[in-house]
């Protein structure tokens, strides 16, 4: 999976001038079809796409092509996750934030679950520089505005390649996506 931009025009015409790399290998991306159609939940209500597919020229490995609003294998869009990441690091618990945002309990609770494994694996990779998770959300999101993104989830999804929250077992791809987003973050942003 890689994350581009969110202009679906836009990322067609990089990907057919070869302006998009392998995440893998820094070859560049061909077209190579489509994924599996998703419905992404968001805060004005569902939308369904379906994601361009890519392979890469040099060694063979696709990769779906994900809008910067979503995240891998999540249902809602980034904004609604991180409107909850922002929430409960103001100290909102999780049942009064799945109320908020219109989800099951149990979604918001493996949300902040996440995010915690997240955080760590960011302490872990490179150093303390936040003492608790709520800090971390607080620093992603200082960052964000501080850079000028008005997306500020979409650019940390974006830095992160789309694994801000990825519910995966393989904790080097977290540890890997926590060392792409730090250097947006900065460790003086604490």
């Amino acid at each position: 999976m890689k994350s581009v931009n969110d202009h679906q025009p836009r990322m067609e015409a990089d990907l057919e001038r070869g302006l998009l790399l392998c995440p893998a290998c820094t070859g560049r991306l061909a077209k190579w079809g489509w994924a599996r159609p998703r419905t992404i939940r968001t805060f004005g209500g569902t939308v369904h796409l379906r994601p361009r597919r890519s392979r890469c020229v040099a060694c063979h490995r696709t990769h779906v092509l994900l809008p910067a609003w979503l995240l891998v294998r999540r249902a809602d869009a980034v904004e609604v996750i991180g409107a909850a990441l922002v929430a409960h690091s103001q100290s909102v618990g999780y049942r009064r934030i799945a109320r908020a945002v219109g989800r099951p309990a149990s979604t918001v609770r493996g949300w902040l679950r996440r995010w915690r494994g997240v955080w760590r694996a960011v302490v872990r990779a490179l150093g303390q520089f936040a003492t608790s998770p709520a800090e971390g959300v607080r620093a992603v999101y200082a960052a964000g505005q501080a850079a000028g993104h008005p997306g500020v989830w979409r650019h940390a999804a974006l830095a992160m390649n789309g694994e801000l929250l990825a519910n995966t077992n393989a904790p080097q791809a977290q540890v890997s996506a926590a060392q792409r987003l730090v250097p947006t973050v900065g460790r003086d942003e604490t």
